[in-house]
């Protein structure tokens, strides 16, 4: 209790004892006859609803920049996930189209998605390996708090996350008039419109109409930016 008291943010001391939970569940019975998490229980997490107005965007487009500006980017144009995006490789990329490998994904299915003109002319040109590294270790780009932070500073827009980005992604979908059930492919939802029986008998993979609300989408946000003038 004292560790997930010291993490600072209800959304991460959840994750954080979910994480700790899994961990000490696989070590009964192999380790312990029980688990020391059993009767700890995570704080309710409030529900977010923030959408990005288009005069934000505009703002904090041209205020990023570095490799946080364009994982930024890509996370608003493309709708994915941050661990998706921010983890990105050479191998996934197939011409216009990323194909996302289930390990990545959160449901642990492959996924594949669009990219617009403007996402894939801000991919970096990278042969192999990961697209955004961290500048010391190595890895996958780490630095996601601090750029943040210093983005939120200087636009003085102070009341979001990068998870707020795909929600902003699928509300602007609905006001372009693209149906929820090619929205929530892009998105790789397996919990709403595509699911259950839907699911398992509807197979088609609705790529041309995954490009299409892509393309349409991508044309708002450089209408929004101001891209070209």
């Amino acid at each position: 209790l004292t560790a997930l008291e010291g993490i600072e943010g209800p959304s991460a001391r959840h994750h954080a004892l979910k994480d700790v939970k899994t961990f000490f569940n696989w070590c009964v019975p192999r380790y312990l006859t029980a688990s020391p998490c059993v009767g700890i229980k995570s704080e309710p997490q409030p529900t977010r609803s923030r959408v990005l107005m288009d005069e934000e965007i505009k703002i904090l487009w041209h205020a990023v920049d570095g490799t946080f500006g364009t994982i930024f980017k890509l996370l608003l144009l493309t709708g994915q996930r941050r661990s998706e995006i921010g983890r990105l490789r050479a191998e996934y990329i197939r011409g216009d189209d990323i194909t996302l490998p289930a390990a990545l994904v959160k449901n642990k299915r492959e996924h594949s998605f669009a990219l617009g003109p403007v996402a894939k002319a801000l991919l970096p040109k990278v042969a192999e390996g990961y697209l955004f590294t961290g500048v010391r270790s190595g890895g996958p780009y780490d630095q996601y708090k601090g750029h943040l932070k210093a983005v939120q500073k200087v636009t003085g827009i102070t009341d979001f996350t990068l998870h707020d980005l795909r929600r902003t992604f699928s509300t602007k979908m609905a006001e372009l008039g693209v149906p929820i059930h090619v929205t929530e492919k892009i998105l790789n939802h397996v919990s709403g419109t595509h699911s259950g029986v839907q699911a398992i008998y509807n197979r088609y993979s609705y790529a041309k109409e995954m490009r299409e609300a892509i393309l349409l989408y991508e044309a708002h946000i450089a209408k929004v930016v101001e891209l070209g003038r």
